[in-house]
């Protein structure tokens, strides 16, 4: 009996202490977005990098956030980030890099701003080694760590190589590590049909969902990648991590407020109430929106039990102030878009409400340009 109790304890002391679902650690990322190449510059990875690091800080990540690096500026940056890391054990690290990214002989490296390539050599010595991000990542010797590559392009320079490999090569994730590539080794990313890549864009829309795990949000990813490229490109993981982890561990009952702004209150789980009102609003993702796709979203979103839908011209009407924030909306609704949806619909056609103007307009369902979706819901 003694020793059944004694065996007891050391279980439940190992279930209190096993790291499933990380919450007191301390959260860093390094976040790198290059497009300003002079031979092929690439649109998406700033508002990739810009993106991504507001997501990770919204989910209590410390972000060092940086745009347009060149080599010196890059091995900087991801010395410093080691020994960030290095600091804490405790600490989480999550490196992210969009831009150009190419393999030579097996070896994958990240292409800096400003650097000449002409050939396979010029990539070796001008470049950034992924491997030099996981080697500081392993030096660094805190538990957990994570790297998402969305590198995987269309190589500027192929006619002047000798080898014909495209994107990146696999690599064997470290220990207590994940990295997730964009494509497919070999295989490269697509542009996306907006201001983001398809990739980052995913990995954005999922990361922040509460209770999901990293490997069942990559899968979501990877899925949803997958089904909007029309199986043209399928995100691909490697996985050596010990413990569960969860970007946003859902927790029962502590929802709580974050921010305030007048009659509005911003909370964890991404609503906005309104006070006034009662209307609680949640803004749809940050990109270029038809009608049908915003309809579709508000429908299917669960966050906080549901119960969502598009908002009236009325409900729009009253998120309207001149002159606050950039799009005379409070800034507490997340979005980069001025004009949104409503559900006031006729024929092929669908009114808006455009807070650049403090108006309403019709425009065609398919047409999306500048257009958002919000849902909204009333709640006492």
């Amino acid at each position: 009996m003694k020793i059944n109790i004694i065996a007891l304890i050391v279980i439940i002391f190992f279930l209190l202490t096993l790291p499933q679902v990380a919450s007191t650690e301390h959260r860093i990322a390094l976040v790198i977005g290059n497009g300003a190449y002079s031979s092929d510059p690439l649109s998406d990875p700033p508002n990739d990098a810009k993106l991504m690091a507001n997501i990770l800080r919204s989910i209590d990540f410390e972000v060092l956030e940086y745009k347009d690096l060149n080599q010196q500026r890059m091995k900087e940056q991801i010395r410093n980030f080691g020994k960030r890391l290095k600091a804490r054990k405790d600490s989480v690290g999550v490196f992210y890099y969009s831009g150009h990214g190419m393999q030579v002989e097996g070896k994958n490296y990240m292409i800096p701003v400003g650097v000449p390539i002409e050939d396979e050599s010029d990539i070796e010595i001008n470049g950034v080694g992924i491997l030099e991000v996981l080697t500081r990542m392993r030096f660094a010797g805190n538990n957990m760590n994570f790297m998402f590559l969305d590198a995987c392009r269309d190589n500027p320079f192929e006619k002047s190589f000798k080898s014909a490999a495209k994107g990146l090569s696999r690599i064997d994730a470290p220990k207590g590590t994940l990295i997730a590539y964009a494509a497919q080794p070999n295989k490269v990313a697509r542009q996306g049909p907006g201001e983001y890549s398809y990739f980052t864009e995913a990995l954005a829309q999922e990361i922040v969902k509460p209770g999901i795990s990293v490997r069942d949000m990559l899968l979501n990813v990877r899925k949803i990648v997958h089904d909007r490229t029309a199986e043209q490109q399928v995100p691909v993981v490697e996985d050596q991590m010990l413990a569960k982890f969860y970007f946003n561990p859902k927790k029962e009952g502590q929802v709580r407020e974050i921010d305030r702004d007048g009659h509005l209150i911003a909370y964890n789980n991404g609503v906005v109430k309104d006070t006034l009102t009662g209307l609680e609003w949640v803004a749809g993702p940050d990109r270029r929106t038809s009608w049908e796709e915003a309809r579709t979203w508000a429908q299917e979103l669960a966050v906080d039990g549901g119960g969502w839908r598009m908002p009236t011209i009325e409900e729009l009407r009253t998120l309207h102030q001149w002159g606050a924030g950039t799009r005379n909306m409070s800034p507490l609704l997340k979005t980069t878009g001025y004009e949104v949806w409503s559900k006031k619909t006729r024929d092929s056609s669908a009114w808006y409400f455009d807070f650049n103007y403090g108006n309403e307009y019709l425009h065609a369902l398919r047409y999306k340009s500048n257009k958002r979706g919000f849902a909204v819901r009333y709640h006492k």
